[in-house]
């Protein structure tokens, strides 16, 4: 073999060896980028409500339907007349529906007609709850007076629900990370980038309705004495799932 075949010969083997060096430092930074560990975490912050809300209805029967109305119009009028009083605005009293139907009774498999039906329901939103929930009892124990009136339950709610996502989404991922730090410590090695984050789907916000009385309610009250409304806590959850290199 000649110098020059030798010189082509020599050099082809050199680039098959930088060849397969490179690829070994490759595949072993591919190894290294590889290294990861996918965690959920989870954000809980908890509120104290500030906001309630519940529905009131009413329900009269009379030979015509104006008869059955106008005596409707009375009682919603004195239970709208209650809310004013401590302070409901208007804009926090909402109409959901006005029924008009016949009534009728079924005896001995036969409908008989006996009268007209007249229903109204609203839906009323109270925004300042006060010490103690004290404005909502006061509604309550002022609708008392009220005979016949379908009081729907109490659902509570926070106005700052918004901020609160906030803090769980940060909680929660905080959470995950502080987990592939001890995975990261037990495999000798260290937490690197997120690589991505996901919201899970149970992100909930737990407000919950104290079921009352509804149909015919009547609520008894008196100087000495009132309704007594328990709130309790507002429960607002994040969960993520977080992918973490290890470096």
């Amino acid at each position: 073999m000649n110098k020059r075949n030798l010189a082509v010969a020599l050099t082809f083997v050199l680039a098959a060896f930088l060849l397969a060096s490179c690829a070994g430092t490759a595949g072993t930074a591919a190894d290294a980028a590889s290294s990861s560990v996918s965690l959920s975490g989870k954000g809980v912050v908890v509120l104290d409500p500030d906001m309630a809300e519940f529905s009131v209805g009413v329900s009269e029967t009379a030979p015509t339907t104006a008869e059955a109305l106008d005596a409707a119009n009375v009682k919603m009028n004195a239970i709208i007349d209650v809310l004013k009083a401590v302070g409901i605005d208007e804009k926090d009293i909402e109409t959901d529906y006005i029924s008009l139907n016949p009534s009728y009774v079924w005896e001995d498999g036969v409908r008989n007609l006996v009268g007209q039906n007249a229903s109204q329901n609203i839906t009323v939103t109270v925004r300042s709850l006060g010490e103690n929930n004290k404005s909502l009892a006061a509604i309550v124990d002022g609708l008392s007076s009220i005979d016949g009136i379908d009081f729907g339950s109490i659902t509570f709610d926070a106005s700052a629900k918004e901020e609160a996502y906030s803090e769980a989404r940060k909680a929660a991922v905080a959470d995950a990370l502080a987990k592939a730090s001890d995975y990261a410590e037990a495999a000798g090695l260290s937490v690197g980038r997120v690589t991505s984050i996901s919201e899970g789907y149970d992100a909930s916000y737990n407000n919950y309705a104290i079921p009352l009385a509804a149909a015919s309610m009547r609520l008894e009250s008196s100087a000495d004495s009132s309704t007594g409304i328990r709130s309790g806590d507002i429960e607002v959850s994040v969960s993520v799932n977080v992918n973490v290199e290890l470096i």
